[in-house]
């Protein structure tokens, strides 16, 4: 389903929990990200929760070959919180 949807888009804006971090099926995205050549933002979701390790989601980013833009890359990864409206603004003006 994943691969469908990608193939008939014209961006994916990847949602990541900041306390739970890059899972398998995020691994499965980033590979259809890199073989379909589609642009691609990362919002890191949750920042509200005391449990949230934005530093620590960039670095397993970095190390799948995602080098986020505070890390010296140039994966725009946006930190967001959706429950409390945190930087969903710089998220909207990343997408535009």
């Amino acid at each position: 389903m994943r691969s469908r949807g990608a193939r008939v888009t014209d961006m994916i804006i990847l949602v990541i929990s900041a306390v739970e971090s890059v899972q398998k099926q995020t691994l499965e995205v980033i590979n259809l990200v890199n073989q379909l050549h589609i642009p691609l933002i990362i919002a890191i979701n949750k920042i509200d929760r005391a449990e949230a390790d934005v530093q620590s989601v960039m670095l397993d980013l970095a190390s799948n070959n995602l080098v986020p833009e505070d890390l010296g890359g140039n994966q725009i990864c946006v930190p967001i919180s959706a429950k409390e409206r945190i930087n969903l603004d710089k998220l909207q003006l990343r997408i535009a």
